[in-house]
C-alpha cells in the first residue's frame, strides 16, 4: 500500500514510501550488463543478477531528486530529454527490515498520473550505472551468477512491468 496525495493547486501526485529497488535477484540480457564482454559472457544470453543489500543501500543518496521518466533513457545534462520528465524522486532511503529502497516519487505530468491511477504505468524501474563481479550464489532459493556493487542511480522510470516485483506507484 502506498500513500497518495494530490497538491490542491497545482494538481500533482505524490506518492510516500514507494519501493523503487529491493536486494533482490533479476534477470539482465547480456547487452544490460556493463563490461559483458570482459566479463566473457555470452552476447545473447540473460544472467541472474543479485543486488548487493550493502551496495544498494549505499546508493541511497544517489537516487535522492533524481527525475522520474515515462521511459528509461539515460540522462545527461548535456543532453537531456525534456519530454520525458514527468517528476522527480525524492526522501530515499534504506529500508534494512525488508531490504528494499523506498522514495517519495512526484508526478508532475497529468498523462503519468492517468497511467498511474489506470495501471497500465504503475511499475518502478530504476536506471543506474554499476559494477558486475563474477559473484554468484544462490538468494531465498533463487541461483544468481553475477553481482551488482557500486549502484550510482540515474533515474527512476514509470514502466508497465518492474523487473523488481513490489516497485509500484
Amino acid at each position: 500500500a502506498t500513500a497518495r496525495s494530490y497538491d490542491a493547486g497545482s494538481g500533482h501526485l505524490t506518492v510516500q514510501g514507494c519501493i523503487i529497488s529491493a536486494a533482490t535477484v533479476s534477470r539482465y540480457a547480456s547487452v544490460e550488463i556493463p563490461d559483458a564482454a570482459a566479463l566473457g559472457l555470452d552476447m545473447g544470453a540473460t544472467y541472474a543478477l543479485y543486488r548487493d543489500p550493502v551496495a544498494l543501500a549505499a546508493s541511497a543518496p544517489t537516487f535522492e531528486r533524481v527525475p522520474l521518466l515515462n521511459a528509461h533513457a539515460p540522462l545527461n545534462a548535456a543532453d537531456h530529454p525534456h519530454d520525458a520528465v514527468v517528476g522527480t524522486v525524492g526522501n530515499v532511503q534504506w529500508h534494512a527490515p525488508t531490504q528494499t529502497l523506498r522514495a517519495d516519487v512526484t508526478v508532475w505530468d497529468q498523462d503519468a498520473i492517468d497511467r498511474i491511477e489506470n495501471g497500465s504505468r504503475a511499475g518502478l524501474s530504476c536506471g543506474y550505472s554499476y559494477v558486475a563481479l563474477p559473484k554468484g550464489g544462490t538468494i531465498s532459493g533463487v541461483d544468481y551468477s553475477l553481482t551488482m556493487v557500486a549502484i550510482v542511480g540515474n533515474h527512476v522510470s514509470l514502466v508497465p512491468l518492474s523487473r523488481v516485483p513490489q516497485a509500484m506507484v
